[in-house]
């Protein structure tokens, strides 16, 4: 095959495929249902590099298409590359293959629904490839030629680099989520006459049906809006709900839905709260995410929300105005009031049965103050519910961002004695500012420092260990043993004395004083695990804003490269919440958590080593905290180096591979996400294809 001009056309065989999970694959189990079928090519090879494939699939899929891998190592459900819907019973898709691709497999959904026609894949060469991936661009670009000029520097870095099949391959990665969700919703949020149709037919077939009371609340709505607002109840494709403007007591529903009078209700809003009771009959909330309307009734400015998220909500109402609560809950809790955040917070402390359903069931309308919270949440009022819920444990402030809050909890007296642990060789000009930043610029007092000494040679750095001890501010150990960050750190805590151990890298720097408070109080409460602070590079932008499972096939930075005042998407670069994980470069969690699940696993002995650990956390019902009240400069892998040997490569693939062979499909749905962004980047754009299956299909 040319690089250059491409290859070979490969007409494809697709054929069930049942057999048994391949050798050392543990998670991934083919089944029938799932609709899989092995596709096999008239020729000796299966292709690979660059590839256009293009797929005859007719019948209703339950979700977009995907493609199983196999490079050699086995399947790997982390691994699949999802593709388009179709369109017109064809699907056309330009994916990267591994030069090692052994088998490939197509999974459909229901099988006994599809019916494949013939199936093409042709390879395709770097000039063509480069060309097909940046037509939907140029195009996009000459509609606002205002953006040319960023773009065409951007091309050019990326031919300087050598980066240019990637980038466009990943061409979300500069858009922001919102400049393209007319076309967006156009092509994955609109429904069709048969979606319609179906749905109808899919909530006849319900076995609970439960009565969803709509309670209209006028507000500050004019007549036209409240129009606007009933109309959009009266239109919805599920029959089972009524409609109350101000008369809550009177409510007969099982479930009551808070509509507000300067929006409206998605039409298959009620449809899907329906379905999600149906399918999780103990469920208590129900939220959806929510949109804009402009005045042409144009979408825009999504908010796509993660899955119940304690600390997220304790940061901001994100449940928004899309929700429905069962009416028993809301009796207990003392009643509806004002159907806002309250409500919520009275309801949520009672209950973890809460559903994310992960479409667009409200849109708001320019000009009724989306964004800011529902009535007096915007201004001091959800600070005082706030605070009012928590009592004493916490003291509740305003946060960066209006109708935002920073929850700072109380420390016990006296505090925990902390013991942070720091790895280093060699690097003094590292770990000297490192300890220094770390004396100096840390209020909280009652800790104990261990530095790690894993082999060092270098005078200066043997020099500087000798007054750590001689001054009596830390404890050197010795590790004189090849590298292995588990391994380092799991021996370090074995020595600890601290309640709570931090693990830090030897290239921190710490410029706030109560960064370690912080991260201390989460770390102490009830159902936290691991506790993760915000990273800035030294240019300050962000290094590191949660650990999101799924970006790039295995996992990534949320927010990386943003700059440090950004609030990022729905201001989420700048409120505490909760993530599958945070990196270990500064990770607090109580030693009793630690030892419990072992530690770091040393199988990990560089990369995924904290991924692993907060995943094994969080099956132990454990939150993983990130803080941006925690904030430190982090000179990212300057003592390490970068994978830039053979060595390093093998040793990182190796990983990763294990990573993925353990975890399998936990990468590709993290809660603290929403399927219908984007995996290809970590800026938080729309997926290309959504990741979202329509349960009426």
């Amino acid at each position: 095959m040319s690089p250059i001009l491409g290859g070979a056309a490969h007409q494809l065989a697709a054929a069930p495929y049942l057999g048994p999970a391949p050798a050392g694959e543990r998670r991934w189990r083919p089944t029938a249902d799932r609709g899989l079928f092995e596709l096999s090519t008239n020729r000796d090879r299966l292709p690979s590099g660059w590839v256009q494939l293009t797929l005859d699939i007719k019948g209703p899929l339950p979700a977009a298409p995907r493609l199983l891998v196999d490079d050699g190592h086995g399947f790997a459900e982390a691994a699949a590359l999802q593709l388009p819907l179709p369109r017109a019973g064809r699907v056309q898709a330009i994916v990267e293959l591994p030069r090692t691709v052994r088998k490939l497999l197509l999974e459909v959904g229901n099988a006994s629904q599809i019916t494949l026609g013939p199936q093409q894949a042709r390879e395709l060469g770097t000039l063509e490839t480069a060309l097909r991936l940046s037509l939907p661009i140029v195009r996009r670009r000459l509609a606002e030629p205002w953006t040319l000029p960023l773009t065409a520097l951007k091309l050019l870095q990326a031919l300087w680099t050598g980066e240019v099949l990637p980038g466009l391959s990943q061409k979300e990665i500069h858009e922001e989520p919102q400049l393209w969700y007319e076309r967006w919703h156009e092509r994955y949020g609109a429904l069709s006459d048969d979606d319609r149709a179906a749905i109808r037919e899919a909530a006849g077939r319900l076995v609970a049906r439960p009565l969803i009371s709509v309670l209209l609340h006028k507000g500050a709505a004019n007549e036209s809006e409240l129009l606007r607002a009933r109309k959009s109840v009266e239109q919805q494709l599920y029959p089972g709900w009524e409609l109350l403007e101000d008369e809550q007591a009177t409510a007969r529903g099982d479930f009551l839905l808070f509509l507000d009078g300067q929006g409206e209700l998605a039409e298959h809003a009620l449809y899907l709260i329906a379905e999600e009771i149906g399918a999780h009959p103990g469920v208590d909330v129900v939220y959806g995410d929510e949109d804009s309307l402009d005045a042409q009734g144009r979408p825009h400015d999504p908010i796509f929300k993660p899955d119940w998220n304690l600390d997220l909500f304790y940061s901001t109402n994100y449940l928004g105005r899309a929700f429905a609560v069962r009416a028993a809950r809301v009796a207990e809790a003392g009643g509806p009031g004002d159907g806002g955040f309250e409500l919520l917070l009275r309801v949520t402390s009672r209950t973890e049965a809460i559903r994310h359903v992960p479409f667009a069931l409200y849109h708001r309308h320019v000009g009724d103050g989306a964004g800011d919270g529902a009535g007096d949440e915007a201004g001091d009022g959800g600070l005082r519910a706030l605070q009012q819920h928590l009592g004493e444990r916490a003291v509740v402030e305003a946060g960066p961002f209006p109708a935002t809050y920073h929850v700072c909890w109380r420390l016990p007296a006296p505090p925990p004695l902390v013991s942070l642990i720091i790895p280093t060789r060699d690097a003094r000009h590292l770990l000297e500012p490192c300890v220094e930043s770390l004396l100096s610029n840390t209020a909280y007092e009652n800790f104990e420092l261990l530095v790690v000494d894993n082999g060092s040679s270098a005078p200066d750095a043997l020099e500087y260990l000798a007054s750590l001890e001689q001054r009596q501010v830390a404890r050197v150990l010795r590790y004189p043993r090849p590298f292995n960050f588990s391994a380092i750190n799991n021996f370090a805590v074995a020595q600890a004395r601290g309640e709570v151990v931090g693990l830090l890298n030897n290239d921190l720097e710490f410029i706030e004083p109560h960064w370690l408070e912080e991260m201390v109080s989460h770390a102490l409460r009830p159902g936290v695990g691991a506790v993760g602070a915000r990273l800035l590079y030294p240019d300050r932008t962000v290094q590191h804003a949660g650990v999101i499972l799924g970006i790039g096939g295995i996992a990534d930075h949320l927010h990386k490269n943003l700059p440090a005042e950004a609030p990022g998407y729905c201001g989420r670069a700048r409120l505490t919440q909760d993530f599958s994980a945070v990196t270990a470069a500064c990770l607090l969690v109580r030693r009793e958590i630690y030892l419990e699940v072992r530690g770091l696993d040393e199988s990990f002995a560089v990369a995924f080593n904290d991924v692993d650990f907060c995943l094994r956390l969080r099956e132990r019902g454990l939150r993983n905290v990130w803080t941006p009240f925690a904030t430190v400069l982090h000179h990212e892998s300057k003592s390490r180096g970068s994978e830039d040997t053979l060595a390093k490569l093998l040793r990182f693939r190796g990983e990763m591979r294990r990573l993925k062979a353990h975890w399998g499909r936990a990468l590709l749905t993290d809660p603290a996400y929403n399927p219908n962004l984007t995996l290809k980047a970590r800026n938080v754009s729309l997926a290309w294809p959504p990741r979202v299956r329509r349960p009426w299909l």
